[in-house]
């Protein structure tokens, strides 16, 4: 492994980075076993990245997890698969004005 350090990897086996062929192997080897379809390295990423927006992580998270060099990038790609946040906000806004408002002292 010459030339290549730890932080080089993005996969690894027992710490040691794999190489792309190697991760293709692995997974290859678990998806036959498991009878499911083999996942790209490409299916994985989306697959991690909408697992992290449904846990409710923060975009930025994403961002530095993707190695996105800007926050424009992430939310261009996956912005959609945010949810939409304005109904929450409606309803916390509708809340606020349905609540009983004390009369005015006389």
């Amino acid at each position: 492994m010459a030339g290549r350090t730890s932080g080089d990897g993005v996969f690894s086996r027992d710490g040691i980075p794999c190489f792309e062929q190697q991760f293709i192997d692995i997974v290859g080897a678990y998806s036959t076993l498991a009878k499911v379809q083999r996942i790209t390295v490409h299916g994985l990423r989306q697959s991690h990245v909408s697992l992290l927006i449904s846990l409710g992580e923060n975009p930025l998270q994403s961002k530095e997890r993707l190695g996105h060099e800007d926050i424009e990038t992430t939310l261009g790609t996956y912005g959609h698969l945010y949810p939409n946040s304005n109904f929450e906000v409606a309803k916390k806004l509708n809340g606020i004005f349905s609540k009983e408002v004390p009369d005015e002292p006389t």
